[in-house]
C-alpha cells in the first residue's frame, strides 16, 4: 500500500480568513519513538537521519551528541575533535541555507526572471564540499556571485544596521540574489517578529532536566511552549552574544538573516559560537542533545538500556524547529493574523498568496503546507459536525 508522504511526515494547513488560534493547524506527530524503539544505539543516528531526511545530517549529529553523553564511545567526540564536530554542523547548515535560497526563493516571484538557473549555488552543494577544506573558495565565490562586494564589509554593515543595510545593498548592486531580494521586498507584510519570544536552548543542567520533563509529554511535542509561551527559533535567534540585528525584524529581514549566516559561516565566524551545540547526561539512563541548525534549535531526548552488553534505545523523542515556529499561537499564526487584520488578505489573489509564501519561506517549515481560504463559518460547521459524531470536541 502506498501512503502519501505527507500522511507520514504531516503537513501544515493555513487558514488566512480564520481568527488567530484557528488559522494554522499541523498534522505532525511524534515519529522518532516509532523508528527508534528497541534499535541498537549505534543504529539510531542513521535511522533518524533517514526519517528526517531534509535535515538529516543535523539529526545525525544531534543524536550522536545525546548518545555520547551516556556512552562516550558513541559520541562524535570519541573519534574527532570538537573543531571537527563544529565543521560538520557549519557545513550542513551552510548547505541547507544555500539549498533553500536557490531552490525556494525564486519560486516566490510571479515570473521566471530569477529562476534557479540564474541563482547559482556555487561549490556548497558539491557532494564532497566541506567548509574546513573549501572556506576560502566558497567566500570568493560568494563575493563574486551573490554579494557583488567583499564579504567582511557586507557582514559588518548587516550587524550594524540590519534591514536598513540589506535595503541599501539590494538597491546598490545587480547580482541575481540582490535583484531577487529587491523584488521580494514588495511582498513583505511588515509583521514585526517579537524579539521577546526567542527560544532558549538548554545550556545548563537544570534547564535540561526541565526539557526532559516537557519532552515526555505528547502535548508538548506537538505544541511546545517555554515558560508558558509559544517561542520562535531560527538563524535570527542564535545563542551567540551580539548576533541580534537592530531595528524591526519582518519576514523579509529573516531572509537577510539567512544570507548573513551564509556569509558568517564562509568567513569562519562560527568559531566564536554562532552555531552552538551541547548534550547533558540525565538521571536513570536519559540524555538530551541539542544543536542550532539551519531552521533553528533541534533537540533529541534518548534513554538507553543495557541488553546483554548491547546498548539499545528504550525511548527517543525529537523536537524540531517546525513545532516551535508553527505552533497554533506561534509566529507564523501571528503573521497570518497580522496580514488579515491589516487588510492584506481576504481575496485569495496572487499578491496575497505571495505574501503568505514569503512568510512561509522566511520561517521555513520542514514539511509541505497548503492554504485554505474557507472562513470561520466553515470552522464552526466542522467543529459542530465533530461534536455531533463524537459527542465531544476535539482539539
Amino acid at each position: 500500500m502506498n501512503i502519501p508522504l505527507h500522511h507520514l511526515a504531516g503537513r501544515l494547513s493555513l487558514y488566512p480568513q480564520r481568527s488567530f488560534g484557528h488559522n494554522l493547524r499541523s498534522t505532525r506527530r511524534p515519529l522518532a519513538r516509532l523508528v527508534a524503539a528497541d534499535c541498537a544505539a549505534t543504529e539510531l543516528p542513521g535511522r533518524l537521519a533517514s526519517l528526517f531526511s531534509l535535515c538529516g545530517q543535523a539529526h545525525r549529529l544531534c543524536s550522536q551528541l545525546a548518545l555520547g553523553a551516556l556512552v562516550p564511545a558513541l559520541s562524535p567526540l570519541s573519534c574527532v575533535s570538537a573543531t571537527s564536530v563544529q565543521d560538520q554542523l557549519d557545513t550542513e547548515t551552510l548547505r541547507e541555507h544555500v539549498r533553500r535560497i536557490v531552490l525556494d526563493w525564486p519560486r516566490l516571484l510571479p515570473d521566471t526572471e530569477h529562476g534557479a538557473a540564474s541563482l547559482s549555488a556555487g561549490p556548497a552543494l558539491a557532494s564532497d564540499f566541506t567548509l574546513a577544506a573549501a572556506r576560502a573558495q566558497a567566500t570568493v565565490w560568494l563575493e563574486q556571485h551573490w554579494l557583488g562586494q567583499p564579504a567582511g564589509p557586507w557582514l559588518r554593515a548587516w550587524d550594524d544596521r540590519g534591514d536598513a543595510a540589506l535595503m541599501s545593498w539590494v538597491n546598490a548592486v545587480q547580482t541575481p540574489l540582490a535583484r531577487l531580494l529587491r523584488r521580494l521586498r514588495a511582498y513583505d507584510s511588515g509583521y514585526p517578529i517579537p524579539h521577546t519570544h526567542v527560544l532558549k536552548p538548554p545550556l545548563a543542567y537544570e534547564q535540561a532536566l526541565h526539557w526532559q520533563s516537557a519532552l515526555l509529554r505528547d502535548d508538548f511535542l506537538v505544541q511546545p511552549q517555554q515558560d508558558g509561551q509559544a517561542r520562535h527559533t531560527g538563524s535570527w535567534t542564535r545563542t551567540a552574544a551580539g548576533s541580534a540585528v537592530p531595528g524591526v525584524c519582518t519576514a523579509w529581514t529573516l531572509l537577510g538573516y539567512r544570507v548573513a549566516e551564509v556569509v558568517r559561516l564562509c568567513l569562519g565566524e562560527s568559531r566564536t559560537g554562532v552555531l552552538a551545540w551541547g548534550a547533558h547526561a540525565l538521571p536513570q539512563g536519559w540524555a538530551l542533545g541539542w544543536v542550532e541548525m539551519a531552521r533553528g534549535l533541534l533537540t533529541h531526548l534518548v534513554r538507553l538500556r543495557d541488553d546483554a552488553g548491547v546498548w539499545r534505545v528504550q525511548r527517543c523523542e525529537v523536537l524540531a524547529p517546525t513545532e516551535w515556529n508553527f505552533h497554533a499561537c506561534g509566529i507564523a499564526a501571528h503573521g497570518l493574523a497580522f496580514m488579515a487584520e491589516g487588510g492584506l488578505l481576504g481575496h485569495a489573489n496572487q499578491d496575497e498568496q505571495r505574501r503568505i509564501a514569503l512568510l512561509m519561506a522566511a520561517i521555513d517549515p520542514c514539511v509541505e503546507y497548503n492554504v485554505d481560504w474557507t472562513d470561520e463559518g466553515s470552522l464552526a460547521r466542522d467543529d459542530g459536525a465533530a461534536i455531533a459524531m463524537n459527542g465531544e470536541r476535539h482539539a
